[in-house]
């Protein structure tokens, strides 16, 4: 390889891995995506490490799981000095970036000084942060620079009072859960908070004049709720009829996840799940938008040929599936991420991949691409021999976590345990893909059941010790 190339990780928050045209979805449009996708390869059982925010992201960024971390939920900081992967990128001569919503397990909200000193010293060259939608919306102080840019427009109040009435009905941290009120986006498109990251993803492309090799992180706050996407976007929706969610009675359930059904979704309205979706579709268009003009920005700068784009999600999100909504399990709608990456010149291209892969792998073949050198102690596994169209290739179990909740993919088995529920879940998916019929606990299942639940318990042993331990 005679000139190392960019590498561009395009991050959205709270998309599932079906909400695709190119993985078949029957009403989302993503032109965009589909073009990485044609040029690219496509993962399609790619899992987060932990189907939430913070530790989803923390364990793609030190290439951990969270309870190697200590970072299980959305709480927690990063010890100082913590290795990163982008620490490796910057000590190996690459120019790095991040961009919009950051939630790193950092020591301070997103866009503050003291976030932007934190990321420059976990490894960071430039920094043009966020806090996400809910913070950057109701943070009374404007620190980071999509507040300073609403304010300076006149915006910030408008915004603000807007997020404070939906918080009281739609979060359940505030005792509301009527996300399926949600309206439009009270801002004109232009100042919608995707676009803007978008925006900055662009422009810092535009005006990159350096001689180093870049890796750009640039990290959307959609399509988490809340679902108000910009009223042109919504109308692309409105008039669809949404695919229908998963209908799912719980048979054998384990009881907390009956009782979330009926916390999540019990007192809706028996079509909420229609205006939910259509707003939900509308912000997975604007990140597609926004993919568009960053890839017209790397045009521009005849930097597209020599750019790896990364495209995935730090989770997914339940939409009525088993009357659920959010994340935070264990079923495919929550767990399962998409991930596209593009390097037409390199790797093969127009290629689904179906073996079970984790965003953990991300981290390993980030570096490898880069001549960087592995960190301490990494969980996953390089992705490249698969980008190559190598075969056979053997990656092995794939795990997922929240909090004390294990999940262990292998083959087309899944297996979800925790030790306060009354039964795990066991699922077939290459004859029961929607997750509605759970075999544990069954005699013929029992052996399998006892190896999966034996590969968990060992897992965890061999990725307990930390990096910057002196055992």
């Amino acid at each position: 390889m005679s000139k190392r190339p960019n590498i561009l990780f395009l991050f959205s928050d709270q998309h599932r891995k079906d909400a695709m045209s190119c993985a078949g979805h029957p009403i989302v449009k993503t032109p965009s995506m589909d073009l990485l996708a044609e040029d690219g390869v496509m993962f399609s059982n790619a899992y987060c490490p932990t189907p939430l925010c913070i530790p989803s992201r923390t364990a793609i960024f030190t290439g951990r799981f969270g309870h190697n971390t200590g970072i299980l939920v959305n709480k927690g900081r990063l010890p100082e000095g913590e290795p990163t992967f982008v620490k490796q990128l910057n000590e190996a001569g690459y120019r790095t970036c991040m961009i919009g919503k950051t939630h790193l397990g950092q020591h301070a909200p997103g866009g503050s000084a003291e976030c932007d000193k934190w990321l420059s010293d976990m490894g960071f060259t430039d920094t043009l942060s966020q806090a996400g939608k809910w913070s950057d919306a109701r943070l009374t102080i404007a620190e980071n620079p999509y507040q300073q840019y609403l304010e300076k427009k006149g915006l910030m109040d408008i915004l603000r009072d807007d997020y404070n009435k939906r918080m009281e009905k739609h979060h359940p941290t505030e005792g509301g859960n009527e996300c399926w009120e949600d309206s439009p986006s009270v801002l004109p498109e232009e100042d919608f908070g995707d676009f803007f990251i978008g925006n900055q993803a662009a422009n810092w492309i535009k005006e990159y004049s350096d001689d180093k090799p870049f890796f750009c992180w640039c990290n959307w706050g959609g399509p988490h709720e809340p679902f108000d996407p910009p009223l042109r976007y919504l109308k692309m929706y409105s008039e669809c009829t949404p695919d229908t969610p998963i209908d799912d009675f719980m048979e054998n359930a384990p009881t907390p996840l009956i009782e979330r059904k009926i916390k999540d979704t019990g007192s809706a309205p028996a079509n909420a799940w229609q205006a939910v979706k259509a707003r939900y579709y509308s912000l997975i268009n604007v990140i597609d938008d926004s993919i568009k003009d960053i890839l017209c920005a790397l045009k521009e700068k005849n930097l597209l040929e020599n750019t790896i784009i990364i495209y995935a999600s730090d989770h997914g999100e339940m939409l009525y599936d088993h009357g659920l909504i959010r994340k935070s399990c264990m079923y495919e709608a929550s767990v399962g991420v998409p991930l596209i990456i593009r390097w037409p010149s390199n790797f093969i291209k127009n290629v689904k991949v179906n073996h079970p892969v984790s965003l953990l792998d991300l981290t390993p073949t980030i570096l490898e691409l880069a001549g960087a050198q592995p960190l301490p102690v990494m969980h996953g596994k390089s992705l490249i021999p698969l980008l190559e169209g190598q075969t056979p290739y053997e990656h092995g179990d794939v795990f997922s976590e929240m909090d004390c909740m294990k999940m262990l993919r292998r083959d087309n088995w899944k297996y979800v345990y925790h030790p306060s529920w009354d039964t795990p879940q066991l699922f077939d998916l290459s004859d029961d893909p929607e997750e509605k019929q759970n075999l544990s606990g069954l005699a013929h299942c029992s052996a399998l059941e006892n190896s999966l639940k034996d590969s968990i318990l060992n897992w965890m042993i061999n990725t307990s010790q930390r990096p910057n331990s002196n055992e």
